[in-house]
């Protein structure tokens, strides 16, 4: 049975919905390069034949939030969702009626990136760890799902389309957003200074930093490092591999003068290669690493 609740009574959820919002509108105008505007029009709770309810044509791309075992969705209808992914492809949005192979793919790519983009924001919401993984693609409704899902209807528009989609995920997740409304922090906002420094009485603690905020610094991305004797370096020409000391799936590091100061994923955006950051390296960790 499906239930309607007022985001206005419930502040948890609003802030949640508000996050959502933020992440999936930024991450997809990044993906698919056009000015984007999401917005909450409804919350409801129900099962999956209510989430499907008044969807014509519909398209569902169901995955899990590994840390906690929650299945989630996107669902979208058939024509919007092609139409987002040629404009991934860097089309005009054109859309279909039928999802083709190569187009799967495509949509599976985006709701990745457009997921993905809650895994940092969450943590530092609710101080823990979340891991959004895009499973599968689906046109058809399953009749074997029995589960209770929290469902969040927006409306979008981006160039020419102007619909709706809906993002549900299993209930049991709402008890993070029920038992987690406030974000913890367990870094103080004042560092102490070490023993053997005094600290300067005139110092002013928020203005001074003004005069560096133009400064230039390096800002580099390490995909990985290893060592090499001088003989094998000089040896090396067109073809030859080198293989680093990381596994192709751990993290890449975001250096500032050559300091980890975030870790990500490597992406392609227009043709060039970005960092989208998944983890910011603590107040604590960066200190002591200035330190070092």
């Amino acid at each position: 049975m499906k239930n309607l609740f007022n985001l206005d009574d419930m502040p948890g959820y609003k802030e949640f919905v508000d996050l959502v919002k933020e992440n999936f509108g930024s991450s997809l105008q990044t993906v698919i390069n056009r000015d984007v505007e999401i917005e909450i029009t409804e919350f409801f709770t129900g099962f999956i034949s209510d989430v499907y309810e008044n969807f014509d044509n519909p398209v569902c791309v169901k995955g899990v939030e590994t840390e906690s075992g929650n299945e989630f969705g996107l669902l979208f209808t058939i024509k919007d969702l092609t139409a987002l992914v040629d404009y991934m492809m860097m089309g005009e949005g054109e859309s279909k009626d039928e999802l083709d192979d190569e187009t799967k793919d495509g949509a599976k790519e985006l709701i990745t990136q457009i997921v993905s983009s809650l895994n940092v924001p969450l943590k530092e919401k609710y101080d823990k760890k979340f891991n959004f993984t895009v499973v599968d693609i689906f046109t058809e409704m399953s009749e074997e799902d029995e589960k209770e899902y929290a469902a969040y209807k927006f409306s979008i528009k981006a160039d020419k389309i102007d619909s709706e989609f809906i993002f549900f995920i299993d209930s049991a997740f709402n008890s993070i957003i029920e038992t987690s409304s406030e974000k913890t922090d367990d870094v103080p906002d004042f560092v102490p200074f070490e023993e053997g420094f005094e600290q300067n009485s005139s110092y002013d603690s928020g203005g001074n930093i003004d005069l560096l905020l133009d400064v230039e610094i390096p800002v580099s991305v390490k995909i990985g490092s290893t060592k090499m004797y001088l003989k094998d370096i000089l040896e090396l020409g067109p073809g030859k591999i080198i293989e680093l000391e990381e596994y192709a799936d751990e993290p890449v590091e975001l250096l500032v003068n050559n300091k980890v100061i975030a870790r990500g994923e490597v992406v392609v955006v227009d043709g060039y290669f970005g960092l989208r950051i998944q983890e910011i390296v603590s107040k604590a960790e960066r200190i002591k690493k200035l330190k070092d």
